[in-house]
């Protein structure tokens, strides 16, 4: 190729490629683009108050959970031990009193027969000391009832006296010894006692994480709940209200409460009270606007007995008609 036509293919074509090849990218770009164009969907989704209906005028609104009446009990053992048997199952309703479970009592009511036949031979030394008590004050009275000192060796008579004497603190000593060890008889009998749990209260069972030979460990009940009790005849729901809303939040008034998915079936919460202290929310529902560095004031509401389709632990939604702006 001469020098000439290199010269028009740098000065004429290389240029024309270049334009080309921008303005087949610049199609490729515009055609790839993605629809953006706003289409209505079908069914419209559910919306909680806590996005929805928190900003509507005219109502406060805030996200509870569903807990028991009585607020929900964690049950443990007094002593660590092994798990014998388990008396109830989730969802039972159990009296005040009754048996939940059991732990291995072996050894426990080994030592409850143990103690007591201490403190029962215990007892007979006090009945011993007692009567050699008597024996030794006979002898002294019998002395002491000679008139005449000449018939009587003095000697004599202060033995007699150190005799009773010497009686009496070993009585005492027995009396002592069978104390202590009633004590510990009764103490035997409590660890007896503490090895069978029962229940705090009339409740149903919510939670049960106990089984026949585990180990059941009075340190592990802090972070473990073995059994949880609540009563669920009402339930109540926690509802957390903005600090900002608190103006204008009525109380002692009814509540809308719905479960999350169904908005358009509320039902009406009557108001059972308000924490007197205003703290950090801890209840988050992951909604795209919610704040999470607020702080709540907290309310209970009891849902009607009737109601359908709540559980505890469960997060509903909630609102109440707000007191009108100044």
């Amino acid at each position: 190729m001469t020098s000439r036509a290199v010269t028009v293919a740098v000065k004429y074509v290389l240029p024309l490629v270049a334009v080309l090849a921008i303005g087949y990218a610049a199609y490729r770009t515009y055609a790839g683009r993605p629809d953006d164009q706003l289409v209505a969907p079908a069914i419209a989704p559910p919306s909680g108050a806590t996005s929805a209906s928190a900003g509507v005028a005219g109502r406060v609104a805030g996200a509870g959970v569903l807990e028991p009446s009585s607020e929900a009990t964690t049950v443990a053992p007094g002593v660590s031990g092994v798990v014998a048997s388990v008396r109830v199952s989730a969802g039972d309703i159990v009296q005040k009193g009754q048996v939940l479970f059991t732990l291995d009592a072996r050894d426990a009511t080994a030592q409850v027969a143990l103690r007591a036949f201490e403190a029962a031979s215990f007892q007979s030394n006090v009945e011993v000391a007692r009567t050699e008590l008597a024996d030794k004050q006979a002898l002294l009275s019998l002395y002491q009832s000679i008139g005449d000192e000449r018939a009587m060796v003095k000697e004599e008579l202060i033995k007699r006296h150190n005799a009773v004497e010497l009686a009496q603190a070993r009585l005492r000593v027995a009396q002592a010894q069978t104390k202590s060890a009633q004590a510990a008889a009764q103490q035997s009998r409590i660890q007896l006692d503490l090895l069978t749990v029962r229940a705090p209260l009339d409740a149903t069972v919510l939670q049960l994480r106990l089984k026949p030979g585990e180990f059941a460990s009075t340190a592990n009940a802090v972070n473990q709940a073995y059994i949880t009790l609540g009563k669920t005849t009402p339930l109540h729901v926690r509802v957390d209200f903005d600090e900002a809303d608190v103006s204008r939040l009525p109380l002692n008034q009814p509540a809308r409460v719905s479960a999350r998915g169904a908005s358009g079936a509320p039902i009406s919460a009557s108001f059972v009270r308000a924490e007197p202290i205003i703290g950090p929310k801890r209840s988050l529902t992951n909604a795209a606007d919610e704040r999470v560095d607020t702080r709540v004031l907290q309310v209970i509401y009891a849902l009607p007995v009737n109601a359908a389709g709540f559980y505890v632990g469960q997060q509903v939604d909630a609102f109440v008609v707000a007191l009108p702006t100044r």
